[in-house]
């Protein structure tokens, strides 16, 4: 199964890097068209669950006739269907963390919050020392709780950063938690932290640079 984790982080990770929610997070970025997040919904949860699922059952899950008629992108509905297949199959192996990780990615990309949440708490139970893992936790729990990264979502950013002080999505949080408590010079410092440790050519970076000069230019309160 290793070859599957491997390609399914790349699909689920380099495509959503686009989305990461962190850095929006009270900044006043524009969130992403609604047409770009339905077809990521379409696309990514299913490529990776397909080859989960077809790695531990030989059995397609569609037919060759279905692909033959141009059927090869699934709707929300066949996505669903699959992540729930994903469920069960958890439910008869429970001590599978990146099973569990990979049920809490596609549920958040179908906006399933609390059943996100519910599964990164089970992944971070059989990995406590991934502190990337825990910054997706924190980041989940903020949006099945109204969007606020106080209280358990800010035990995890504060978790993952004990385990990597450079981990890049758990710093984005930290800055937007520090900006949600009215603590400018905290969210400065995280995003500080966070601009050495990302590419300085990258989109990512240009967002925080954005997020720095705001940040820097408000009025002192």
């Amino acid at each position: 199964m290793t070859a599957f984790w491997v390609i399914a982080a790349v699909l689920v990770a380099g495509v959503l890097a686009g989305l990461l929610r962190p850095l929006l997070r009270g900044a006043g970025a524009t969130p992403p068209a609604p047409a770009l997040a339905g077809a990521l919904i379409a696309v990514v949860p299913s490529c990776a669950i397909m080859m989960y699922l077809h790695l531990g059952n030989p059995i397609a899950l569609w037919s060759g006739e279905d692909l033959a008629h141009g059927h090869g992108t699934p709707s929300t509905a066949q996505v669903e269907g699959m992540v729930n297949q994903l469920a069960q199959r958890l439910r008869a192996e429970p001590d599978d963390p990146e099973g569990w990780a990979m049920l809490a990615r596609s549920y958040s990309a179908l906006e399933r919050h609390g059943d996100a949440a519910a599964a990164y708490a089970r992944a971070v139970e059989l990995l406590p020392r991934e502190a990337a893992l825990r910054a997706d936790f924190a980041d989940e729990l903020a949006s099945a709780e109204g969007g606020t990264l106080q209280g358990a979502a800010r035990e995890q950013i504060l978790a993952a950063l004990a385990l990597d002080p450079a981990q890049p999505k758990a710093l984005a949080l930290a800055a937007s938690a520090a900006l949600e408590r009215g603590d400018r010079s905290e969210a400065i410092a995280s995003w500080e932290r966070l601009l050495q440790v990302l590419p300085p050519d990258s989109r990512t970076a240009a967002q925080v640079q954005a997020n720095l000069a705001r940040a820097r230019a408000a009025p002192a309160r």
